[in-house]
């Protein structure tokens, strides 16, 4: 019997499911209505984990039910200039 609990976890890139996962989910949302409505092009899949892993304030968030990854949210730490604090902007992918 499943759950359906939603289990939210940050992305582990020595994690080979959650490097398949999210190049799986981004795509999923480009291929929506709400994002550019066609597949993301190859390099670009084989080189987000890599680049995300490599930008120094990247955050990924998975979000899995019972054994699928449903959805993610890829997040930005910055620094608001006009308020003087730090800030978080955040992309999200749902398949």
């Amino acid at each position: 019997m499943r759950n359906n609990t939603i289990q939210i976890t940050v992305a582990d890139y020595a994690d080979a499911e959650h490097c398949a996962a999210i190049p799986y989910l981004l795509d999923a949302y480009a291929r929506d209505l709400l994002g550019f409505r066609k597949a993301l092009d190859e390099p670009v899949l084989q080189n987000l984990v890599s680049g995300l892993e490599a930008f120094p304030t990247a955050i990924v968030l998975l979000a899995k039910v019972d054994d699928a990854y449903v959805g993610m949210a890829i997040c930005f730490l910055g620094f608001s200039t006009f308020n003087a604090q730090p800030l978080i902007n955040i992309h999200s992918a749902a398949r």
